[in-house]
């Protein structure tokens, strides 16, 4: 890959840490598995919100005028609708005959009505605070809108029995903001009323002072594809996954000054052309792992032509200098001593954290049930699918479930949560292990069970992780991540506090000398 002379890129190993930290600015997603705190900044929600704000009959503009109305003219309305009410009433009573005095208390209808129109003009003002920029509806009405919330609600308390009478509450709002100082000389206005009025005044100026500051700087197009287009221009932080970044290529963007691509180093070179090609970007930056699993390619022809290798591999090839983030976070120092020898020299060193002996827990009595353990069952037998070609132990699966049965009884009680995962490279093994397990542990709040296969634990971390290698297959030779040192990695490094490895000694050993050289080391 190409880059300009005026374009520098920096390569960045591990730091999933960092990473999380670097991107908590987070400002737009346009592709992303959804999860509740992605929600609210996926494109899709942040144009169903926009679309709802902008619309003239329902959108902002209509609650922001239909408060002030309400607030200055109270009064009138309350009239006006006592009046429709009586002319009913005495139609339904010349109907049958008899007579009836209406009366609603103008406290009540106060109330009532100025909840009824308050709640949609606090969402209206969430969704402009949230999805749109602050040099789009500026500092300044940014700020008077979050005060207007917390004014809105202390009003509302004040609109109580307990707080003001209902033929006082009544005048006060049927007279104009001239005209309190001359009524406080011909009535004792008590603090609260006094506090109500000048209330009503904030809040009709803060609400006329917003509204015409932002009315001529908002869209007022309600159309998805226009707003989707108005979200991206408008967005300083744009987050994507690399396939789907190429709907940037048909905005009308800025240019963009910095690229971060996550996982660089699982990506094939081809794929990073997408964003690498999007207007006049100034520096871009890579982070990935090479000790992780590149990427799939299925054509053998094409995987040995190296049609898997990433930008971030290549640029490696070229002597580019890279930069070592070479401190974790998660794990305990004894699960992280044999992937850092084995995969990265011995450059990784434990955070300060780490090393505070009282920042870890156990969670079975003896050292079998220590941070790092191997456990040799010797006597399970593999046996084929018969849905397929995976594979299966029924001794390991047993002693997953011993295990599992054991921490919750252990657990039970305690406030704190346990997350478990369990990994194995077999389908077959993982479909066992769900079939006794069951729904057993399903709807427990804080004691959470995860069983998926190395790839799907990928950039995930539990407090606990046991492997079920099942062994190896009747050749002799091991499937997936167990004879593939980089998946392997994976697996290895997803513990925070314990890690256990289930397996036959024997049958891995036979792999090479990477399970034998692990197992010597738990």
């Amino acid at each position: 890959m190409y880059l300009k002379p005026s374009q520098r890129c920096v390569r960045i190993k591990l730091g999933k840490e960092q990473v999380r930290l670097f991107i908590r600015g987070l400002s737009l997603v346009w592709e992303c598995e959804l999860c509740d705190d992605l929600g609210k900044i996926y494109v899709d929600h942040r144009v169903d919100s926009l679309v709802e704000c902008f619309d003239p009959l329902i959108g902002w503009k209509k609650h922001f005028d239909s408060v002030m109305d309400f607030l200055e003219d109270c009064a009138s309305q309350f009239r006006l609708l006592l009046e429709n009410e009586i002319v009913t009433e005495v139609h339904v009573m010349e109907k049958i005959g008899t007579t009836s005095e209406v009366h609603m208390p103008f406290l009540k209808f106060a109330k009532d009505r100025f909840r009824a129109l308050v709640v949609p003009l606090k969402r209206s003002i969430r969704i402009l605070c949230t999805h749109l920029p602050k040099r789009l509806i500026l500092p300044d009405n940014f700020e008077k809108m979050v005060n207007l919330c917390g004014m809105l609600e202390s009003f509302e308390v004040l609109l109580s029995p307990s707080q003001v009478a209902d033929k006082e509450l009544e005048e006060l709002f049927a007279r104009q903001e001239n005209c309190f100082m001359e009524a406080q000389g011909s009535r004792a206005f008590n603090y609260v009323s006094a506090t109500l009025h000048k209330m009503r005044i904030e809040i009709v100026q803060a609400l006329r002072s917003v509204s015409h500051s932002i009315g001529g700087r908002l869209p007022t197009s309600t159309n998805r594809s226009f707003l989707a287009e108005f979200c991206l221009k408008n967005s300083s932080l744009i987050f994507s996954t690399v396939s789907s970044s190429y709907n940037l290529h048909e905005v009308d963007l800025e240019p963009l000054d910095l690229l971060v691509i996550d996982e660089a180093a699982q990506m094939k070179e081809c794929e990073s052309l997408a964003p690498m090609q999007l207007k006049a970007i100034q520096h871009a930056v890579l982070i990935g792992d090479e000790c992780h699993p590149q990427a799939r390619v299925k054509s053998r022809v094409s995987d040995e032509a190296g049609f898997g290798r990433s930008l971030f591999e290549r640029l490696g090839l070229f002597g580019h200098l890279e930069d070592l983030l070479n401190m974790q976070y998660r794990m305990h120092p004894e699960i992280s001593s044999f992937p850092n020898r084995k995969f990265y020299k011995d450059q990784i060193i434990d955070a300060p954290s780490i090393l505070l002996e009282n920042s870890w827990l156990n969670y079975l009595p003896g050292p079998m049930f220590g941070p790092y353990s191997f456990i040799n069952i010797s006597n399970g037998r593999e046996e084929a699918d018969e849905a397929g070609p995976s594979m299966k132990n029924m001794a390991e699966v047993a002693v997953v479930v011993a295990i599992l049965r054991n921490l919750y009884k252990a657990w039970e009680g305690s406030v704190r949560s346990l997350t478990i995962g369990i990994i194995s490279p077999y389908a077959a093994q993982i479909a066992e292990i769900e079939n006794k397990v069951g729904q057993k542990y399903g709807k427990l709040k804080d004691f959470k069970v995860k069983l998926m296969s190395a790839d799907g634990f990928f950039g995930v971390e539990e407090d606990v992780i046991i492997i079920s290698t099942v062994g190896s297959n009747h050749s002799g030779v091991s499937d997936g991540f167990l004879s593939d040192p980089q998946r392997t990695n994976v697996a290895l490094t997803r513990a925070r506090h314990c890690l256990w490895i289930l397996g036959n000694h024997k049958k891995l050993c036979k792999i090479g000398s990477f399970w034998e050289d692990l197992i010597r080391e738990c």
